[in-house]
């Protein structure tokens, strides 16, 4: 593991030159040059248990403050009413999960005007579940995306989390701040196969974006792994770094 840790202002430099609509906060003519500073999106990826939450809070402190944004509390009730409802097929939940995400992305969009921010769950996470589900084809689940990933604010980096069945498992019913009373909760915690499905559609998925920074958490503390990301984040000659 690498133990370079440059200031903040130099960690994302080589992420911010990545391109410049990394953030989509800035117009081409409004970067004079490269040092200019530019606003930072970084999005947090994977299945649950994996330890986004945790993680996107360091980030987010490292950052001075940068807001979490996440998927609001209407969608999650709007989507634990689709789960129950047996009339409600996958194409239905498929907008309803796109539609949620694009107001995250709008909601990205404009924090970016005045802050960085630090994203917990985007797209991939969205696209993915259904790609795991399998009731609908990939082709069928992109084009319906296209749409929303063409105006979508694209990440500096995508820092995807990784960790075996057995500890996302444990993690899972460790948790009190989500109860398990969610069908996507319950599925990953119960499925070894699903769970592995979601995470190898949020790789691919997230791959699509821009830089990619993954770890597997599996035997890593919560320090550990914020460490692990900070100095993966630091390393301007390698954006995609692995611990697997």
């Amino acid at each position: 593991m690498r133990t370079c840790k440059p200031p903040l202002s130099v960690r994302y430099a080589a992420v911010e030159a990545h391109s410049a609509h990394a953030s989509g906060a800035l117009p081409d003519d409004q970067v004079q040059s490269y040092g200019m500073q530019r606003r930072r999106f970084i999005v947090v990826e994977g299945v649950p248990g994996v330890g986004k939450t945790t993680l996107a809070a360091t980030l987010s402190s490292e950052m001075d403050g940068a807001p979490i944004l996440r998927l609001t509390d209407e969608f999650r009730v709007a989507r634990g009413q689709l789960e129950t409802d047996p009339e409600v097929g996958p194409t239905h939940r498929l907008d309803l999960y796109l539609s949620a995400t694009a107001d995250l992305a709008e909601r990205v969009r404009k924090a970016l005007r005045a802050t960085d921010v630090v994203c917990d769950r985007f797209y991939p996470s969205a696209l993915g579940l259904f790609e795991a589900e399998g009731e609908l084809d990939t082709e069928a689940i992109e084009a319906a995306a296209e749409p929303h990933l063409q105006t979508a604010p694209r990440p500096a980096v995508t820092v995807v989390l990784h960790a075996t069945h057995p500890i996302l498992r444990q993690r899972i019913e460790q948790r009190v701040r989500i109860p398990l009373d969610t069908a996507v909760h319950r599925r990953a915690r119960d499925s070894a196969a699903f769970a592995d499905r979601w995470a190898r559609a949020i790789d691919r998925l997230a791959a699509k974006s821009g830089p990619v920074l993954t770890v597997d958490t599996t035997y890593m503390s919560a320090g550990e792994v914020a460490r692990y990301v900070l100095t993966g984040l630091a390393t301007p000659e390698s954006p995609e770094v692995s611990d697997q």
